[in-house]
């Protein structure tokens, strides 16, 4: 699987592959959003043959140090369960430029990449809770709110 970047070219099939990939059209139009406010940071497709089969996004977290927040991952029915999302996880984390990313999810399944229940708790969000997991890349300060770009509260 090849790993890139978004091009304008491939929004429509983004759109799709959320679309199909969640119960709901929230996915497609959270990142919709987040592209027409410019609050991606990352965008990056999971690419076989030509054909978009997976994605994964960044965005922008208001907070007092450089910070993003991981949503959503998808992965096409027919290419689940074969490393995929985790590669694509991979990619976004090892190419971020923040101190730290945020996630909501499956602590099961995002404890793998280093995400921590501990360290997400330090911080207040209207997010908080069992789902809400940080990956600290550098030391931050904690004690301090953070937001997630406007994008989140529009669905």
């Amino acid at each position: 699987m090849l790993i890139r970047p978004e091009t304008p070219h491939d929004c429509i099939a983004i759109h799709e592959l959320l679309r199909h990939s969640f119960p709901s059209e929230s996915e497609a139009k959270l990142v919709e959003y987040l592209r027409a406010d410019g609050d991606l940071t990352q965008s990056l497709i999971g690419e076989i043959d030509g054909i978009i089969v997976g994605y994964v996004a960044l965005s922008r977290v208001q907070a007092p140090f450089p910070a993003e927040a991981l949503a959503p991952v998808a992965t096409h029915a027919d290419f689940r369960a074969n490393g995929h999302a985790a590669a694509l996880i991979g990619s976004a984390i090892q190419r971020s430029q923040s101190d730290i990313i945020f996630v909501l999810g499956e602590p099961q399944y995002y404890t793998r990449f280093g995400f921590s229940l501990s360290v997400a708790q330090h911080f207040a969000s209207s997010y908080s809770g069992p789902y809400f997991m940080a990956l600290a890349k550098n030391d931050v300060p904690t004690g301090c709110t953070i937001m997630h770009a406007p994008a989140f509260s529009k669905l």
